[in-house]
């Protein structure tokens, strides 16, 4: 660092940027995760499942020409791959997202928002945003993975997008679509699909926790009880081994779901 009016915008950028990933909030157009989570949360979730699998990642890969620096990349991937989001305070939901449509724009904005540091702080992170765009080297692949997990795993979390049958499947299809990168990140992949599956099963199995969610739903001014409780019993019965998704619906909230759609449901009992 040249001085200390160097470091004084060095400070300023972290300070800014820190409190724009505060702020801008993933899931903004996603009606089945209703209590939103910040970019900083999805970064910092994604840093802490990347530590703990940095001693299976090296293992891995002790022998691969990326090797010497891969847990260093992959971390400067993680930590830079959003910052379109950060700068433009914006977060476009995953299945209304184009990848890679607006990469020129978006890549300026960033480095216009960085225009104050030095020449070879915004070639750093240029070389990584790039990477992770590109998907090219091992480590932004691994990154992406991570990437996909994290942003699944929320929505396991909060429950209502499980009843979705549409999204569900597209959940399990996009993170379906990272296997092959590594063992490491192929076990985790795996288990998240077999939890999502539970986890909707688990719901089939409990009409008292399903009337409990529609209650919660009621309570924050969101439809009457008894009709969210009927429509989300049906979603449930949607068999989703041959149902066929559509993504036009994938972000039809639950208690608003087109009922008299023809939806493919298993016999009743």
């Amino acid at each position: 660092m040249k001085d200390n009016m160097s470091a004084q915008k060095t400070l300023q950028i972290v300070s800014r940027f820190q409190n724009n990933a505060l702020s801008t909030l993933r899931y903004e157009e996603n009606p089945h995760v209703l209590d939103k989570e910040s970019v900083a949360a999805h970064l910092s979730r994604m840093f802490r499942l990347a530590g703990y699998i940095t001693p299976q990642l090296k293992e891995e890969f002790a022998n691969h020409k990326e090797s010497a620096t891969l847990i260093e990349d992959l971390f400067f991937n993680i930590l830079f791959h959003d910052d379109d989001e950060i700068v433009s305070g914006k977060d476009i939901s995953t299945f209304n997202k184009t990848h890679n449509a607006h990469d020129d724009e978006e890549i300026a904005a960033i480095m216009e928002a960085l225009a104050s540091l030095e020449t070879d702080q915004i070639a750093l992170e240029k070389k990584y945003v790039m990477a992770f765009r590109e998907k090219k080297t091992l480590a932004s692949q691994i990154a992406k993975v991570l990437d996909n997990l994290t942003g699944n795993q929320v929505a396991i979390e909060q429950l209502i997008g499980m009843i979705h049958p549409d999204y569900v499947l597209l959940c399990i299809d996009y993170i379906e679509k990272q296997k092959g990168i590594s063992q490491t990140t192929d076990v985790l992949i795996e288990e998240q699909i077999q939890r999502i599956k539970v986890v909707r099963k688990g719901l089939q199995d409990d009409a008292k926790h399903v009337s409990e969610i529609a209650y919660d739903l009621k309570t924050r001014g969101i439809g009457k009880h008894d009709i969210i409780w009927n429509n989300m019993q049906k979603l449930l019965k949607v068999d989703i081994q041959t149902y066929i998704p559509d993504k036009s619906k994938v972000y039809f909230p639950v208690w608003e779901y087109d009922i008299d759609s023809p939806i493919p449901l298993e016999d009743e009992p």
